[in-house]
């Protein structure tokens, strides 16, 4: 049985993640692009890559 609340989406680039990430955008960005809401599953031993964003972020 899966035990995540979402599916898992696709997988995510490896530009943001060292080992296996799956990304599910829940909620596309609005007509303004200003945001989007994504839910993140990784995989043991995955991690961030180091990186930045353009505007905030909330977790």
């Amino acid at each position: 049985m899966d035990k995540n609340t979402f599916p898992k989406g696709n997988q995510g680039s490896a530009d943001y993640f060292t080992g296996t990430a799956w990304v599910n955008i829940l909620v596309p960005k609005d007509e303004t692009g200003s945001y989007n809401i994504g839910n993140v599953v990784f995989e043991p031993g995955c991690r961030n890559n180091w990186h930045t964003h353009a505007t905030d972020r909330s977790c």
